[in-house]
């Protein structure tokens, strides 16, 4: 499954003037303001099925309190997840978004001189929506918590794609478990809600079945994974990519034959 990307350009509006006289509708400033208020909102909680089997897969080896964790992660209320979570392989911040619809703000942009007051502020929200969440909720959201600032604004959706993910259970889905099993015997595949979302997306849109598969290593812990995505040094070790090379070796094999007997 992958939470559907919502991507929003907001711009602030204001007034502008000379620099040396500061005032009150300073778009920048706004736009600053409704910036972290974002930061600090959190939409509802929402189990999906898929969030819920992998978080108490994850944490069954650790026994009692594995369940204890599992119960406070998918119940009702918001545990603080730092400290729940802080020597297990899940990452506190990759445990929320497994949770929620999530909004980030990634570009901004202001002024066009050192000495003006910006009359207008654009930033961008790249949004992450679980199923269950619309545009509209997102949206209106955003201008709700503006019009609490006091702040005017225009939004631009830049991107808007549903949550998608397809069945298990399928020959693909098995041929994709029977490479995982050989190579990792005694292992129990488990589907995954990604985060962020894959073209996959385009195809399931067309009818098509489409899995995403990443096999990793036990030589990096998870939480260290998920800092590493997009970071200043993004990378994976040689050993995942020796195992990702032999599981793909092992379905493509099992797929070509296949169609050769057919």
């Amino acid at each position: 499954m992958e939470k559907g990307p919502l991507w929003l350009k907001v711009r602030v509006k204001g007034r502008s003037g000379h620099a040396s006289i500061p005032h009150e509708e300073n778009a920048l400033t706004r736009g600053a303001a409704l910036i972290e208020r974002l930061a600090r909102h959190r939409f509802p909680k929402q189990v999906t099925e898929t969030a819920g089997e992998f978080i108490r897969k994850v944490v069954a080896p650790f026994g009692e309190p594995g369940q204890r964790i599992a119960a406070a992660l998918l119940g009702p209320g918001e545990p603080d997840l730092q400290q729940l979570l802080g020597r297990t392989p899940l990452d506190p911040d990759a445990a929320f978004a497994f949770l929620h619809t999530t909004v980030s703000p990634t570009m901004a942009h202001a002024g066009v001189k050192e000495n003006i007051i910006p009359d207008r502020c654009e930033f961008v929200l790249d949004c992450r929506l679980l199923p269950g969440s619309s545009r509209e909720e997102v949206v209106g959201g955003i201008e709700g918590l503006a019009s609490e600032l006091g702040i005017e604004l225009e939004i631009e959706i830049l991107q808007d794609h549903p949550p998608s993910q397809s069945p298990v259970g399928t020959d693909f889905y098995k041929v994709i478990e029977r490479a995982l099993l050989e190579e990792l015997p005694g292992i129990e595949p488990v589907p995954f809600l990604l985060t962020a979302a894959t073209d996959s997306r385009f195809l399931r849109e067309l009818g098509s079945t489409a899995y995403g598969l990443c096999p990793l290593s036990t030589k990096v812990e998870m939480s260290e994974r998920m800092k590493l995505v997009h970071g200043d040094d993004e990378r994976i070790d040689l050993g995942s990519l020796e195992l990702g090379t032999r599981v793909f070796a092992r379905i493509a094999a099992e797929v070509l034959r296949a169609k050769t007997r057919a």
